[in-house]
């Protein structure tokens, strides 16, 4: 009976570790694409758009934190972090200023996002804390306000992919 159960938990555990590989592999690929297809950082927001396009670049560098946390993120990469996030920072800073209040909204929790984010590189920031704010980041109402933005200053689907890879957690 024990070497069942101790057998049956066993095959559980190699399962949740297989399923984990498998979700760090598919991440591992979309971030790698995302930056073979947007290799520039955007360091000012020109236009309304370019906000979009910051907060989708946060989406996919909280990817590549979930992954530097999981060993899984190829150290070529790892340097984009970093980059990404200060340029960030200054650029929704510069993204807060336009007059439709739904930017003004996306630039502030894209900003948040970016400084605590920041902080947790540099280990200022525990992990529940990055966990929340990229919650908020990722979250149903903040995907459907950078979809409705991204209708509203650029092509559907220009910015942010059709397919719901956003909300993966």
């Amino acid at each position: 009976m024990r070497i069942t159960i101790i057998a049956i938990l066993t095959l559980l555990a190699l399962g949740g570790a297989a399923r984990a590989d498998e979700v760090n592999d598919y991440l591992v690929a979309a971030v790698s694409q995302y930056l073979a297809a947007n290799p520039t950082i955007i360091k000012q927001a020109s236009d309304p758009a370019d906000v979009v396009r910051v907060w989708r670049d946060m989406v996919m560098v909280g990817d590549m934190i979930q992954l530097t946390t999981d060993n899984a993120l190829p150290t070529p990469l790892k340097p984009q972090i970093v980059r990404r996030l200060d340029a960030a920072n200054t650029t929704m800073r510069i993204g807060g200023g336009h007059e439709d209040r739904q930017i003004i909204l996306l630039s502030d929790i894209t900003l948040a996002f970016a400084k605590i984010a920041l902080n947790f590189t540099r280990g200022k920031v525990p992990y529940g804390t990055l966990g929340d704010v990229r919650a908020l980041l990722i979250g149903g109402e903040t995907t459907a306000l950078a979809r409705d933005l991204e209708k509203k200053y650029s092509k559907p689907g220009a910015i942010i992919p059709p397919e719901a890879t956003l909300t993966k957690w």
